[in-house]
């Protein structure tokens, strides 16, 4: 088992994620990060899926927009008991994308979803944002 799961939404961001998902998987293992993956399937599986993931791995990685970061973060925060928990990264690539736009300051990630992939990466070599809740 990998020590960081990618949950990716592939209805998100109107099939956005299903289009650019290879692009995304390809981008995270030519960068070295050794990941397993999961398609949510039904409104809520993420926060499932990231609820059984805890304690299991060390980072969760979203594909999809905020409602799937939104799902992502309850789960872990559910398993934890709303104490500290899993290190959380985005790939944005839903409609609105208001966590990239705002909190980060970025815009049009959906246009490159490759970008979002360097993020994560990014913030696991140690350049992180305050909001990298549990980053190691």
């Amino acid at each position: 088992m990998s020590s960081t799961l990618v949950i990716y939404n592939p209805a998100a961001g109107r099939g956005r994620v299903q289009v650019h998902w290879p692009r995304v998987e390809s981008a995270l293992r030519q960068a070295g990060v050794s990941f397993d993956a999961v398609a949510t399937r039904a409104p809520l599986d993420a926060m499932a899926i990231a609820e059984r993931a805890a304690g299991n791995y060390t980072a969760v990685i979203g594909v999809g927009g905020d409602g799937t970061l939104h799902e992502i973060v309850n789960g872990l925060l559910r398993a934890s008991g709303e104490a500290e928990t899993t290190a959380v990264g985005m790939v944005p690539l839903g409609n609105g994308d208001d966590f990239a736009k705002v909190i980060l300051q970025r815009r049009r990630w959906a246009a490159s979803p490759s970008t979002g992939a360097l993020l994560w990466i990014k913030l696991r070599a140690g350049r992180r944002s305050p909001l990298m809740w549990g980053a190691s």
